[in-house]
C-alpha cells in the first residue's frame, strides 16, 4: 500500500466503485485502487469531492490537507481507523520511562551515525571520536544522560566542520542566528520541518507525542525527532558545500536587531539544493534498496510506528 500525494493545482478526485480518479482540466489523469491505498494528501488547491471523501472514509483510508507552503492543515479520518491505536501506543510508550528512552535512544544512535557518515566523507580524523560515543548512547540510563552524550557528540560534530570550513573560533549557535554560518544551518533546518511533518500525518503518528524532545512552545515535538538523523545528509552537506562559495560575497547576509539574516537569493538558492537533493535517489539502509530522498521521510516514520507497537528497533536510515 502506498501514500498518494496530489500535488497538481486545481485537480479533482473522484471516486468510481473501486477507484479513485484525478482528474485535470475535465480530463482524467491518474487512476488507483482504493485497495492499494494507504493514505491520500492533499497539495494546496485540490478539491476532493463529498462523494469521493465520503467513499474513502468507508474504505479507512485517511485525506491528509496540506498547504502550499508545507504546513499541515488537517486530517480527515475514519472513526475506528488504527492510527488512533497508534496514537494511543504512541502516548503510552512516552509516558513509559523505560521505552520512552529506548526510543529516544534510536534517535541519537542514528543521528550520530548519520554525522559520522557526513565526517567520512569529509575525511575529518573527529570521525572515530564520534563513532566511539555510541556505545555510551546504547547505555544511557536516563533522559539526560543521553542528552548529555547527545550535545557531547555535537561539539565534536560542529567543531570538525568548523575546521573543515577554516573557521576558528566560530561555534554552533541556534536562535537567533549572530553569524551567517548559523544562519545557513538554522533556515536549512526549518526547510526539514516540511517532508517530516508530512510524513508523520500520512502516517498516523502524533507530531506532537516525542521521545527525545518534549511538547514545548507549542513544537511538534515527534517530528524534532524524526529529523535528527536527517540533518547531517540533508543540510549539513548543503551548507559545508554552499558555504565557501557564498562566504566570497559580502552580499549573502544581512545583520539585524534581530539576528543574522540570509539574503532571499541565497534561501532561493538553499530551497532549489535541498528540493533537488530530495528527488535524487539514494540506498535506504535498512533494506538495501534505493528510494527517493523526500521518501525516507515516510519510510522512517514506518520504523518508528512499528517500533511503538511491537517494541523493535529502529535502524538508521543513512
Amino acid at each position: 500500500m502506498r501514500i498518494l500525494h496530489v500535488t497538481e493545482q486545481g485537480s479533482t478526485i473522484r471516486t468510481t466503485g473501486e477507484c479513485l480518479e484525478i482528474f485535470v482540466d475535465g480530463l482524467p489523469v491518474l487512476t488507483a485502487g482504493l485497495h492499494t491505498l494507504e493514505a491520500l494528501v492533499l497539495h494546496g488547491a485540490v478539491q476532493l469531492t463529498a462523494p469521493a471523501a465520503s467513499r474513502l472514509l468507508a474504505a479507512g483510508i485517511p485525506s491528509v490537507y496540506v498547504g502550499l507552503d508545507g504546513r499541515l492543515k488537517g486530517r480527515l479520518e475514519p472513526i475506528g481507523h488504527p492510527a488512533a491505536r497508534l496514537r494511543s501506543a504512541q502516548a503510552l510508550a512516552a509516558a513509559d520511562p523505560v521505552r520512552r528512552l529506548a526510543i529516544a535512544r534510536e534517535i541519537v544512535r542514528n543521528k550520530l551515525t548519520a554525522q559520522a557518515r557526513l565526517l567520512r566523507a569529509l575525511r575529518r580524523p573527529e570521525t572515530s571520536a564520534l563513532l566511539a560515543l555510541i556505545p555510551r548512547v546504547r547505555a544511557a540510563e536516563t533522559l539526560d544522560e543521553l542528552r548529555g552524550t547527545e550535545g557531547w557528540a555535537g561539539r565534536i560534530y560542529f567543531s570538525a566542520l568548523r575546521a573543515h570550513l577554516s573557521l576558528a573560533g566560530w561555534r554552533r549557535a541556534r536562535r537567533p542566528a549572530r553569524d551567517p554560518l548559523n544562519a545557513l544551518f538554522n533556515y536549512g533546518y526549518a526547510l526539514l520541518m516540511r517532508p517530516a511533518i508530512l510524513a508523520v500525518a500520512a502516517v498516523g503518528l502524533d507530531p506532537y507525542q516525542g521521545f527525545l524532545h518534549h511538547a514545548t512552545r507549542g513544537q511538534p515535538a515527534f517530528v524534532l525527532d524524526l529529523i535528527e538523523e536527517f540533518r547531517a545528509p540533508l543540510v549539513d552537506l548543503l551548507v559545508v558545500r554552499l558555504y565557501p562559495t557564498l562566504s566570497r560575497d559580502t552580499g549573502w547576509f544581512e545583520q539585524t536587531e534581530a539576528g543574522t539574516r540570509l539574503a532571499l537569493d541565497v534561501r532561493k538558492r538553499l530551497i532549489a539544493a535541498f528540493e533537488s537533493r530530495l528527488s535524487r535517489a539514494t540506498r535506504y539502509r535498512p533494506t538495501g534498496r534505493r528510494e527517493e530522498v523526500g521518501r525516507l521521510f515516510e519510510l522512517q516514520a514506518r520504523a518508528f510506528a512499528r517500533a511503538i507497537r511491537t517494541g523493535g528497533p529502529v535502524r538508521p536510515a543513512w
